[in-house]
């Protein structure tokens, strides 16, 4: 379910016709003629259902919202979905969840719903939601021309914690995931409603975990990347709204990968830490609840414990990283892309982006040639210590006996001797399956690693030379030094920081997969220390088996391979192994 964003204000300017009495033919986004329901030109509703549109008041790639009209002279926003291709399952569930959860709630900040309805059928199949219309300004529209003083902010804060405490009371509790300037509507009077439920959830328990990703990069806190969103992620939310409020500038400007969102900016010396505790990296450091965090509030006066004295969150990498990552990554793009059509300097760009594409065509030819991996490395990287090359054969002909002398021995069924050719030719049937139940999942693995590694759109070096110096002994380390090339970007500095802090991230979520590894093999505290990856400025440094190396790979595969499509900016990932080896102990570290 797509969520809204405001037009700018040149676009509003262009699409913001109210089509009058006088002329009620004319396209509410483009202007030109309309001769039936539909604008034949760019596709915009003129009438759906009982409603006539009047205006437009936002858009997305995906969505239309429209001030309209019912035939009781009552004005709606009238929410339409748009499609591309024939809406799936998950785009029809998403919808009647929105219309489903606007039906049941009811509080006087919170838009009633109407009515929905559908028209159309395959890619022509439009959605509408006819929802309360909210007159007033967003405060994302409000801040572009209005400076939010502390007091203010506070205001705000008091009446979405309301809000926030009506919904995450129901039963089964309501998760709006993605509070955003953008969703929250200042009325004339001064109050402050909540809308677009489009990526609400309902959630019967604490957290909910593996939902689909949805809400607003810079507004999520880094766990609802991975799918996982609790009280706390609408908190996170609020707080992240409430320092682009008194900051004037996005939040992820201000995202520490180790700390969450940075609030020192701030001239708010009796909220700040408020907003530190409100948007603390993990989920535990915040307020429980919406009901502790306006309890909080309310107790804010100059000088009190509650506005000097916050805990500060402890000092950990959420395990959601890569998600939070590419998005950042994205954001730093954009903010080049909008210098440098500024400054006019597409052309010298493109010419520097072709040259570029070229180098990177040249070293996809010979990237691979000093590691000289082979199938079987990839299968190594994967594989436990029981299921090695070496080993899979011996477990899978142990297993095969194993199983036969079960069967026979307690007559679970009639088998043939294994004197006779039967007999053997049933245990070699049996050896076969095992290896085929076993082995079949490691070598699908290591052929989509493989592909994956020939696909890198950067140079992954080292990797090989890991693997080999093992010897074929899982059990064998490699003192190893990881570090991730960038290139410099030309861009502004609020660019720069972004890349600067992403290079920060990928190095920790590299360490982090490395020493999940390395503590399910080394289960020893003191092998496990002796093992395990550290970051030491901008590079990292630890030991590595084939199995690390596998977790290397992944990370660079689902991580930074999205990140270098977008940005460009990834010229290498480089494992430089040392000399120095470790070997544990064929008891994995015990």
């Amino acid at each position: 379910m797509s969520r809204q964003e405001p037009l700018s204000a040149g676009e509003a300017e262009a699409v913001r016709s109210e089509v009058t009495a006088g002329n009620p033919a004319a396209c509410v986004v483009c202007g030109k003629a309309v001769s039936g329901a539909r604008c034949e030109a760019c596709g915009a509703v003129a009438r759906a259902g009982h409603y006539a549109v009047r205006r437009l008041i936002a858009q997305t790639a995906h969505s239309r919202v429209y001030l309209a009209r019912g035939p009781d002279g009552q004005d709606v926003a009238l929410k339409e979905l748009l499609f591309s291709k024939v809406p799936s399952t998950q785009e029809l569930e998403a919808f009647e969840r929105e219309a489903r959860l606007l039906q049941t709630l009811s509080h006087p900040r919170l838009p009633r719903l109407w009515g929905h309805f559908q028209e159309g059928e395959g890619a022509g199949l439009r959605l509408y939601l006819a929802a309360e219309y909210l007159s007033g300004e967003t405060l994302l529209e409000r801040l572009a021309h209005h400076t939010f003083t502390e007091d203010e902010a506070r205001d705000i804060a008091r009446q979405v914690l309301d809000i926030l405490v009506y919904l995450h009371g129901r039963q089964p509790r309501v998760l709006h995931r993605d509070l955003k300037p953008a969703n929250l509507i200042r009325q004339p009077d001064g109050t402050v409603c909540l809308v677009d439920f489009g990526a609400a959830r309902e959630s019967a328990k604490g957290a909910t975990t593996g939902s689909t990703l949805v809400g607003t990069f810079g507004y999520m806190p880094l766990e609802q990347f991975g799918g996982t969103v609790d009280v706390t992620s609408d908190l996170y939310a609020l707080g992240a709204t409430l320092i682009h409020l008194l900051g004037r500038t996005p939040p992820a400007d201000h995202f520490q990968p180790d700390r969450g969102l940075d609030v020192s900016h701030l001239k708010a010396p009796l909220l700040g830490p408020w907003l530190r505790k409100l948007t603390a990296l993990r989920p535990e450091d915040r307020y429980p609840s919406a009901t502790a965090a306006r309890q909080a509030l309310e107790a804010l006066k100059p000088g009190s414990p509650a506005a000097t004295s916050v805990q500060e969150p402890s000092e950990a990498i959420s395990p959601d990283a890569p998600a939070a990552l590419a998005r950042l990554q994205r954001e730093a793009q954009s903010a080049r892309s909008e210098t440098d059509k500024a400054h006019g300097r597409w052309n010298n760009e493109a010419a520097g982006k072709a040259r570029e594409q070229q180098q990177e065509k040249d070293r996809e030819k010979d990237r691979h040639e000093d590691d000289r991996l082979s199938f079987m490395d990839f299968y190594r990287m994967g594989s436990h210590w029981a299921t090695t090359p070496l080993a899979l054969p011996v477990l899978s002909l142990i297993t095969g006996i194993f199983i036969y002398r079960i069967v026979s021995t307690f007559n679970l069924m009639e088998l043939p001797s294994l004197e006779t050719r039967a007999g053997l030719l049933l245990v070699l049937a049996l050896v076969l399956a095992t290896f085929v139940v076993v082995g079949g999942p490691l070598f699908i693995r290591a052929w989509l690693w493989r592909s994956a590694f020939r696909k890198l759109p950067f140079a992954l070096e080292g990797l090989g030379q890991v693997v080999h110096r093992a010897d074929g002994e899982w059990t064998r380390f490699t003192r190893c030094t990881l570090r991730v090339l960038f290139r410099k970007p030309d861009s502004p500095p609020g660019a720069a920081a972004l890349v600067k802090t992403a290079h920060a991230t990928a190095l920790q979520l590299a360490v982090d997969r490395a020493n999940e590894s390395l503590s399910r093999i080394a289960r020893n505290p003191d092998t496990f220390q002796k093992l395990r990856w550290s970051i030491l400025e901008d590079r990292a440094e630890g030991y590595a088996n084939w199995r690390t190396c596998g977790q290397i790979l992944k990370v660079c595969s689902e991580s930074l391979a999205p990140v270098q499509q977008e940005l460009g900016l990834i010229q290498a990932v480089v494992l430089e192994p040392s000399e120095q080896q470790f070997k544990i102990s064929n008891k994995r570290g015990r």
